[in-house]
């Protein structure tokens, strides 16, 4: 690289220096008139282009009326929230992750001692998971058969609370949604029972108001 440089650098100061530039000769004088001056940027004997047409002004702006707010989400019908008011009723999560929440409350369920206080109370959210299961799938095209086998879970879930733990502080509430399982389901006469039931065992429950008349307790 220097050596071309270099190189480059010789031959640079080596080449002979340019022949000064001689002047032109000057025209003859003549009668004829002197040519007018041109315009700057045109060539002489040319007219100058004149554009042809303006360019059309752009279209005003048309004022867009202002996007309408969403639309609130519908809310559940007085009957819906007065026979089940829990969140699971009309807040559904996705099915996969209902799945994946239920199989770790399985395992949990699985090594968790008969005797724990916390034991009940796991098996009532086993149940209701599985009842937040069914109505995530009851509208949808594939969900006939998960609503019945989560039915199905949901019951023993409730069922087994009531047999095995019938002093537990939330029995009344075990009662009533084990009832209402039935009666979604088209059981009226287990339904009829477990509203009986609850009527007679818990009178002043608050679960007893949700109970259709005909089907309480006398």
């Amino acid at each position: 690289m220097r050596t071309l440089i270099g190189f480059l650098l010789v031959w640079g100061c080596a080449s002979p220096a340019p022949e000064p530039a001689r002047p032109a000769p000057r025209p003859a004088p003549t009668d004829a008139p002197l040519p007018l001056a041109q315009p700057a940027g045109e060539s002489p004997g040319m007219a100058p282009v004149v554009a042809s047409s303006q360019p059309e002004p752009l279209a005003p702006e048309v004022a867009q009326p202002p996007a309408a707010p969403p639309a609130p989400a519908s809310e559940p019908s007085p009957s819906a929230t007065a026979r089940d008011p829990r969140r699971i009723a009309t807040q559904h999560r996705p099915r996969s992750l209902l799945i994946l929440e239920l199989q770790a409350l399985e395992k949990l369920y699985a090594a968790t001692p008969k005797r724990s206080p916390d034991r009940p109370t796991l098996m009532r959210r086993l149940a209701e998971g599985y009842v937040e299961l069914e109505y995530a799938a009851q509208h949808e095209a594939d969900g006939a058969k998960i609503v019945a086998a989560a039915r199905k879970h949901a019951l023993t879930y409730y069922l087994a609370v009531r047999s095995e733990y019938p002093t537990y502080a939330k029995l009344d509430e075990v009662l009533y949604f084990a009832g209402y399982e039935h009666e979604r389901a088209g059981d009226t006469a287990n339904a009829r029972a477990l509203y009986r039931e609850l009527t007679q065992a818990f009178p002043a429950s608050s679960f007893v108001a949700r109970v259709p008349e005909k089907w309480r307790g006398r």
